[in-house]
């Protein structure tokens, strides 16, 4: 299989008739050369000779015609439900109405005759049929469900998919070239997919707009010109949902992808990440994202194996985390405070997990216990599953003022007597053991 950004120029009057021949509704039906023109009224097919006019209506006995298609000399062949419950029948019609059925199958539609007739494709949700010597083989298969097909002046089969991504009530035409030998080409690039007919550019960028709440017309059209039709495969909204980080998958040579921001209001999309930081993520995909409160930052997760962390800040900063975090199921595992100054999560050390702690003004980072897990913030504490047990551990670095509620827990009361002994220190119940000199 292989694939590119675009399938090369139509030609003036090869464009024209495609445009005209993708235009049709279903049931109608324009040669590749445009000689004959075929369509369904009732029980019969009715075919016209486009020069002089000459119409014929050709019945079909017996089966309701669905879909039909022509060649440049007349031959005809049709998609019909017999009536029988077993799917659809795909067969050819002679002139005098004798059906030559070559296939059976549930979802067949789009029939497609070659200009010389030579060669019968129908479409079957993903996939693209076509009549061997011996039956039914498939062609070519597909990353969107067919809608419907149309040989080209060069014989290869055009294919479009209508698609609604994310549904957001744009339906976007995705064409793919499908050639005699099975080779499958996408069509990516937007002005290319233009030419069949149908609107591509103006469908994008009301996905693009309605994906993101605020964007104004101006940044739709920007992440159109950045993406085309590469629509985020994630997509992580503020929850006063103006503004949004998303990750787009990689594309071909030169294309734009990775994580993006965008503000509604303000410029943009633009990268979130510096080119550093979007290659040592790679093709990692997002699966997360937390914001800060006052939504100035969002800790966006990078999931599978060996995940990644990055802290991006609206205000132009981000910072990539070293280590693998581990939040991907419980949603604690990644948990900023409620006043948004520091960042909780649990970070992978070997089989177990380690709680660390992340500033985002200093962007640095340290661990804070060796193992447990986050259970959330309680009153400006944090709150950790220790050997279950939960401690509440005041977050930040230590000074002389704060070590004792560190080490007590956050007590209130004051923490008692100090004492000392040769097994080590206690303070108000908490015994610190004492490393031994091993030269004493």
């Amino acid at each position: 299989m292989s694939t590119s950004t675009g399938m090369g120029p139509l030609g003036g009057n090869s464009a024209d008739s495609m445009r005209r021949s993708m235009s049709l509704p279903r049931g109608s039906d324009l040669s590749p050369g445009e000689t004959f023109s075929a369509e369904l009224e009732g029980d019969s097919v009715v075919l016209t000779e486009l020069e002089g006019g000459a119409r014929r209506s050709v019945p079909v006995s017996g089966m309701r015609p669905l879909d039909v298609t022509v060649s440049d000399r007349g031959d005809l062949a049709i998609v019909a439900d017999p009536g029988d419950g077993r799917g659809q029948v795909v067969g050819r019609l002679e002139q005098d109405g004798t059906f030559h059925q070559v296939a059976r199958s549930h979802g067949a539609s789009s029939p497609e005759l070659s200009a010389d007739g030579s060669q019968l494709t129908w479409l079957s949700l993903f996939e693209v049929q076509k009549a061997g010597p011996d039956g039914p083989v498939k062609l070519a298969s597909l990353e969107n469900p067919g809608d419907s097909s149309q040989f080209d002046a060069a014989g290869r089969l055009v294919v479009r998919s209508d698609k609604d991504p994310w549904g957001t009530g744009f339906k976007v035409p995705h064409y793919t070239v499908v050639d005699a030998q099975g080779a499958v080409q996408k069509i990516q690039d937007v002005a290319a997919a233009e030419e069949f007919g149908a609107p591509v550019r103006a469908p994008l960028e009301g996905v693009f707009g309605k994906l993101f709440k605020g964007a104004t017309p101006q940044q739709a059209a920007q992440a159109v010109d950045l993406f085309g039709y590469r629509t985020p495969a994630f997509r992580g909204q503020s929850p006063s949902q103006d503004r949004t980080v998303f990750w787009v998958p990689p594309g071909g040579p030169g294309e734009a992808f990775g994580l993006y921001r965008i503000h509604s209001g303000q410029s943009g999309p633009e990268p979130a990440l510096s080119p550093s930081m979007a290659e040592a993520l790679g093709s990692r995909k997002v699966s997360r994202a937390e914001w800060q409160p006052g939504e100035r930052r969002a800790a966006v997760l990078f999931g599978g194996f060996g995940g990644r962390l990055a802290v991006v800040d609206f205000q132009g900063s981000a910072h990539l985390l070293a280590g693998e975090p581990a939040g991907g199921d419980r949603p604690k595992a990644i948990s900023w405070s409620p006043d948004g100054r520091w960042l909780a999560l649990e970070m992978k050390e070997g089989e177990r997990l380690a709680v660390h702690l992340y500033d985002p003004e200093a962007m640095r980072s340290w661990p804070l216990v060796s193992q447990g897990e986050i259970q959330g913030w309680k009153d400006g504490r944090l709150q950790v599953l220790v050997d279950g047990r939960i401690q509440e551990l005041t977050p930040g670095p230590l000074d002389l003022e704060r070590g004792r509620d560190y080490l007590t827990g956050g007590r209130t009361n004051p923490p008692g007597r100090i004492e000392s002994g040769p097994e080590g220190v206690k303070i108000g119940g908490v015994r610190l053991p004492v490393r031994k000199n091993r030269n004493s």
